[in-house]
């Protein structure tokens, strides 16, 4: 999951690494850029009307998981290595 089309400034997502890593146990899982300024914005909007309701949706995954490397021009999921134990940490936002 990350930024969506709309997004003022760059692309991203919540476990970019660098080129050719991978990042299977989501050891760099972060949601350090919503913090700055998404959140925010939605507590704000939270206060202002304590009945909104929000919904989240993925958009493109980190462009390590996709076959074209990259978080635009299409690609799919790469597949994932047997055994491996990484999930989403979407809780991180509940918080």
């Amino acid at each position: 999951m990350g930024a969506s089309d709309f997004v003022a400034g760059e692309f991203y997502t919540y476990d970019d690494v660098g080129p050719g890593q991978t990042d299977y146990g989501m050891r760099r899982f972060t949601i350090a850029h919503d913090q700055r300024q998404i959140l925010p914005l939605l507590r704000q909007a939270r206060r202002l009307n304590p009945k909104l309701k929000v919904i989240a949706t993925p958009w493109s995954p980190p462009a390590w998981m996709k076959t074209n490397k990259s978080l635009v021009g299409g690609g799919s999921h790469r597949p994932r290595p047997r055994g491996n134990g990484g999930r989403s940490r979407i809780y991180a936002y509940t918080a």
